[in-house]
């Protein structure tokens, strides 16, 4: 894991320099993205350097950043199949998708620019930002109308994956809480129905339901 780690702040640092970003700040603003923290040695973060390709490197980093290191591994040792077919990582690509989608489309309809690749990058590289609680900006978001804003906060909620630098509940106990509470409707309809708890391929007994809840609590 530590090697990998190294591998993709190294290739982050060498994609920063290549597009003009000095050597001290590319080294910097990588560790701060593969950890997930965000402190850049800019005082505007990301926004002060300008430059779409700078927003674009952090994009992907910080989305690897969001996900499970381990299955990172495993894919890159020949192994694919175990990133790509993880419930908790489809979730989280489904959550990213759909919430991108909504903010550039509030900050298409407020900015009245219309809907176009700086404002999808924008847009994604706040969602990516604040889900993963790196806490990079590219703009002043505060600016954003209270619909976009609240987004942010549900997405700042959910955090990254489980075995990832990301912060928040983890997607993994966000989608438990969404099953859980499909279940609960359910039983609610159908009360003699017998109803396991699945998630992915996992099946969770009844006494590992209040620990989660307890701690998404």
């Amino acid at each position: 894991l530590w090697g990998y780690y190294i591998f993709l702040t190294v290739l982050q640092t060498l994609l920063l320099m290549w597009f003009g970003m000095r050597a001290n700040d590319a080294f910097c603003n990588s560790m701060a993205t593969l950890a997930a923290g965000g402190f850049s040695p800019h005082p505007q973060s990301i926004q002060g350097y300008a430059s779409p390709a700078v927003e674009w490197i952090c994009i992907i980093f910080m989305f690897l950043a969001g996900a499970n290191f381990t299955l990172q591994v495993r894919a890159v040792r020949g192994n694919p199949g175990a990133f790509w077919h993880d419930v908790e990582l489809r979730g989280y690509v489904l959550i990213l998708t759909g919430t991108t989608f909504v903010l550039t489309a509030l900050l298409a309809w407020t900015t009245l620019e219309g809907f176009s690749l700086d404002t999808l990058r924008t847009a994604l590289f706040q969602n990516l930002s604040i889900t993963t609680t790196t806490g990079f900006a590219s703009v002043d978001f505060n600016l954003w109308p209270d619909r976009a804003k609240a987004v942010l906060v549900f997405l700042m909620l959910i955090g990254g994956c489980s075995g990832s630098a990301g912060g928040g509940i983890k997607v993994i106990r966000a989608l438990f809480l969404w099953k859980f509470l499909a279940r609960q409707f359910t039983r609610a309809l159908h009360p003699r129905a017998i109803l396991p708890l699945r998630v992915g391929t996992r099946v969770y007994q009844d006494s590992e339901v209040q620990p989660v809840l307890g701690f998404i609590g």
